[in-house]
């Protein structure tokens, strides 16, 4: 089964994700930039699930330690703040941005 780190300081998204991808993926959570690295470092998941805006380290500096340490486990950034800055920063960083489609 793979497994997923989800990160986000945010403990009731953490749970509805948690209950979401049960059973489909081997779901490991964190509350914050250090507890996922902690995470990261111990079990390797396959893909990772961060949240930008978090207290302490924020989504793009845990990243920054995340691809230090492995560049090919895919990273999806989210947030739902849809700054234009968190945007640019990571476009910088070479990382790639999507918008989700908005229906009116």
């Amino acid at each position: 089964m793979k497994r997923t780190l989800v990160v986000d300081d945010e403990p009731e998204l953490l749970e509805v994700l948690r209950e979401h991808f049960e059973g489909r993926y081997e779901i490991e959570t964190a509350l914050s930039g250090a507890a996922a690295i902690e995470r990261f470092v111990r079990q390797r998941p396959d893909l990772v699930f961060l949240d930008i805006n978090m207290p302490g380290a924020s989504g793009l500096e845990v990243l920054k330690l995340l691809r230090q340490t492995d560049q090919k486990i895919p990273v999806i950034l989210v947030t739902a703040n849809a700054e234009n800055a968190i945007a640019a920063e990571c476009i910088r960083q070479g990382l790639s941005v999507t918008s989700p489609s908005r229906s009116t």
